[in-house]
């Protein structure tokens, strides 16, 4: 419903009525009544000469009784006007108590400082309905708050993490014990990938924080804008007064409520950042461990050196989502703090000012739905800013022609009126009634000449006549309206760009579908304006298909002559209906600037659009440069960098060792085979020598041979055994000394075995410690991707677990109660079946009580109560067997 009626129906709400039946009105007449009565009476009784005191009396009585009542009403009339002072004292001490609670609900909301309270409020005041999309907003930007906190806690982790890696290693590096083993190696690689993951959170922290920005900045300007409106009402009655002059306080509260809630958020993130630290020393420490290494740091070094140096280098500005977010606000355009004469276009400048966010505040500024140039080539907006402001982002919104909105209405129909022809209230606009609709047709028509075809009548060209005829008429005359609007429209070239109309003659004649009404008004409004402003606009005003930019690129300035173009081309909006706000700090000039430019690069039929601009001034920059969060990530960068560095390094470092170690093994062989050729020629020696052995003892047995003989000759030969024996003697010690050589031998052989062994041994322990190194290595390597993954599917198979879980209990409920029910059934049937048991038991003893004399004379009917009787024989057993019976057919 339109606030007018709403605010009558509270105004009315206030009035209270006591009714009372007027008897005395009544009483009254039926008293006149009887007075005629009998004084017809009196007048026959008097032609008879009749008694007519006993009437005189009774009427001389009603008399004396009216009289007495016209002085009671005087009284009544007394009292009445008491009782109505007495009211308006109660209704002013009512107003008052209802202005003192407004003020204590005022106090509250502004000492709660809860923005989704005051919200709350406005939307339970009258026609608050037009903020429910704020309660929304809201809840999307604490969201969106709540995003980032989290994001900003898992940077934190990733980078606690990281650092302490870093501080291991760097320690790991610095000790006396330092090694290139695989320790070392996997603190580095754990440290990149804990870096990389820093930097995906980064990137995620990043994108939540331009949403919150967005999110903040898209609220902002509707809520200075739906401020700025209140404050321009111009009301008539008292109570429409009141009522706005709550709404002005509420808005106000909630704008300065949405400023501090803006502050405290980017405040508390800047916090949130300022735990993220600073990588300087870190970034120093890695770089002089990579130059231990025998790296090469001298190009990284110079960038580290660079990037530190912009820190601490003075008057620099740090520009950054938070600073931004903080300080930013609308310039104006929304809420039309920024003069018409500020805003400059290429082309079409009369439509310059309905560039306006969400139409501005005065509904001129909604004629057109928004600017659109009248070419398609360097065509640009230019924005004059009152001072020179860092600009922070733009909001952008497509142009809607023909949007329906009755605050579009009456600018549209001013654009075709004359200067000296009356333009309607806005209020007939809200829900336009026949006359408005027949006004507007007959200003096209009748003026511009755009419904051609089928002739008008007369009745109809003239309101006076046509609200006479009967509805019929009145149907006929509003399709043909708008099947003649239709034809112009397809005639125009305008029919497929837009929307077709959804509205009825029953709609405009019962006030119905106002928003498809006030679409059949402007397109009638364009039509006329087609023919007023000439087929040249036709290209960029005139067009009427829904508009947006969907690229476009920005031009600075600071006095308007010289401008610094920007290469990057920023996204645009989607649709017409959207708002889709674009970040600009990150490609600002390094100065504050004075104009802007917005230069359409791509688009969907022609380049409208309709803007918000955000901007701070130099006075409103706080914080550190080291504390935006696109520092941290170049930093972080360049530590990730660094690392690389490090792990290339050690990598080479662990190679040579390996190749070291390689090359010992080698030497470690190579003796081996010295000492095994050694023990070849060693088993040569004693081979030769114990052949030697051999042939001396044979000889040694011969002696023995020759002895034996030269003692049974020795009787013969006397003379010669001495000779013999002292040969023999020599001999003897010949053979002990080669023995104990041979024994000496045989010792330093055992002990080259031995040695040989040791050896082997020795090799064989390094080849086992190398190769256990290596699987160690690997293993643990394995070991830790496996237990990430492990981790994972952990993860996945619990929730898996749990809904199999909970679909097997739903299963589960499902069998119990088709179980129940089939217990239920069988229960019944049990029940049926030893009912039908009984029945069938008392039968039949009741057949056997009968005599037999009963049934023998009756030979008649002995074939079927036989049959009866013998079947149910044969059904009780089965019954009570738990069985049904088998009944023939007949039965």
């Amino acid at each position: 419903e339109p606030l007018p009626p709403l605010n009558y129906a509270k105004g009315a709400k206030t009035i209270k009525v006591n009714a009372s039946k007027n008897e005395e009105a009544e009483h009254l007449a039926k008293l006149e009544e009887e007075v005629e009565a009998l004084r017809s009476k009196l007048a026959e009784h008097a032609a008879g000469n009749a008694d007519t005191s006993r009437y005189q009396s009774q009427i001389e009585e009603m008399e004396r009784f009216r009289r007495q009542t016209w002085e009671d009403k005087e009284r009544d009339s007394q009292k009445h006007e008491e009782q109505r002072k007495a009211l308006e004292k109660e209704a002013q001490k009512i107003a008052e108590r209802a202005n003192e609670e407004q003020r204590r609900r005022l106090k509250l909301l502004e000492d709660s400082g809860d923005l989704e309270q005051t919200v709350q409020e406005l939307r339970s005041l009258d026609g608050g309905d037009e903020f429910n999309c704020w309660s929304s907003q809201i809840a999307a930007i604490l969201r969106a708050e709540q995003r980032v906190s989290a994001e900003c806690r898992a940077v934190a982790l990733c980078k606690d993490a990281a650092m302490h890696d870093i501080d291991a290693w760097c320690e790991r590096q610095s000790s006396e014990q330092s090694d290139s083993g695989a320790g070392g190696r996997m603190l580095l690689q754990q440290a990149e990938r804990k870096v990389s993951s820093m930097l995906r959170e980064l990137d995620a922290l990043s994108k939540q924080e331009t949403e919150l920005e967005a999110a903040v900045a898209l609220l902002l300007p509707q809520v200075r804008r739906a401020a700025k409106l209140t404050r321009g009402r111009n009301d008539d009655t008292e109570n429409a007064k009141n009522q706005t002059e709550e709404y002005c306080h509420i808005l106000s509260l909630a704008v300065r409520q949405l400023d501090t809630h803006r502050c405290s958020i980017w405040g508390k993130i800047c916090e949130e950042h300022k735990a993220l630290g600073d990588f300087s020393e870190k970034l120093d420490g890695l770089l002089g461990c990579c130059r231990d290494l025998g790296a090469d740091i001298q190009k990284l070094d110079a960038e580290t050196k660079e990037e530190l140096g912009k820190a601490i280098s003075s008057g620099s500005v740090a520009l950054g989502a938070e600073v931004c977010g903080a300080a930013a606000s609308p310039l104006g355009l929304a809420s039309e703090e920024l003069p018409d004469a500020r805003i400059k276009a290429s082309s079409n400048a009369e439509a310059a000012s309905c560039v306006r966010l969400f139409g501005g505040v005065e509904r001129v500024n909604s004629t057109f739905g928004g600017w659109v140039p009248s070419g398609k080539s360097k065509e640009y907006l230019q924005i004059d800013l009152p001072e020179s402001l860092w600009i922070s982002g733009l909001a952008l919104q497509g142009r809607q022609p023909v949007s329906g909105d009755y605050k579009q209405s009456r600018p549209l129909f001013e654009k075709v009126l004359s200067a000296s022809e009356p333009i309607p209230p806005e209020r007939l606009f809200r829900r336009p009634p026949v006359r408005l609709v027949h006004d507007v047709f007959i200003t096209v028509h009748g003026k511009c000449k755009e419904l051609q075809g089928e002739v008008f009548t007369p009745a109809q060209m003239d309101y006076e006549q046509l609200s006479k005829l009967d509805r019929q008429s009145k149907v006929h005359f509003f399709e043909l309206l708008l099947s003649r609007t239709t034809e112009a429209l397809s005639m125009a070239g305008w029919l497929e760009k837009i929307r077709p109309l959804t509205l009825s003659a029953s709609d405009i004649l019962a006030g119905k579908n106002t928003g498809e009404t006030n679409r059949l008004i402007q397109l009638l409004c364009y039509l006329a304006l087609r023919k007023k402003m000439g087929q040249k606009s036709a290209t960029g005003l005139l067009n009427l298909a829904d508009q947006w930019v969907k690229k476009f690129k920005v031009d600075w300035s600071e006095d308007g002559k010289s401008w610094t173009s920007s290469d990057a081309e920023f996204t645009g909006c989607e649709d017409a209906e959207q708002v889709r706000y674009q970040s600009l700090w990150a490609l600002h000039p390094s100065k504050p600037v004075r104009f802007l430019r917005i230069k359409p690069v791509e688009w969907h039929e022609e380049p409208g659009l309709r803007l918000e601009v955000f901007g701070f001034a130099s006075r409103d920059l706080k914080g550190s440069g080291s504390q935006r969060l696109h520092v941290i990530r170049r930093r972080s960068l360049l530590l990730q960098r660094c690392l690389g560095l490090a792990s290339n390094a050690e990598d080479e470092r662990w190679r040579k060792a390996q190749k070291a170690e390689e090359e010992k093994s080698l030497q470690a062989l190579a003796e081996k085979s010295h000492v095994e050729q050694q023990l070849h020629d060693a088993m040569k020696e004693l081979k030769k020598m114990r052949k030697a052995g051999h042939a001396f003892e044979k000889k040694v047995a011969e002696s023995d041979a020759e002895k034996l003989r030269l003692q049974v000759e020795l009787e013969r030969a006397e003379t010669q055994v001495k000779a013999f024996e002292a040969k023999f003697e020599v001999s003897t010690e010949g053979a002990s000394d080669a023995k104990k050589l041979l024994a000496a031998m045989e010792e330093k052989m055992r002990e080259m075995q031995s040695s040989t062994e040791d050896l082997q041994q020795q090799i064989g322990v390094l080849t086992d410690e190398r190769d256990c190194a290596r699987a160690t290595e690997e293993e643990l390597f394995d070991l830790l991707n496996d237990k990430e993954e492990e981790i994972m599917n952990t993860n996945q198979g619990y929730v898996n677990l749990t809904e199999q879980l909970h679909e097997e209990r739903e299963e589960f409920e499902e069998k119990l109660d088709e179980r129940d029910q089939i217990h239920e059934t069988l229960n019944h049937r049990n029940q049926e079946l030893l009912d039908e048991t009984m029945r069938l038991r008392k039968e039949l003893s009741d057949l056997r009580k009968r005599p037999t004399s009963a049934v023998r004379p009756a030979s008649a009917m002995r074939p079927a109560s036989a049959a009866k009787s013998d079947r149910l024989k044969d059904a009780l057993p089965a019954i009570l067997l738990g069985g049904a019976p088998m009944m023939k057919p007949s039965s």
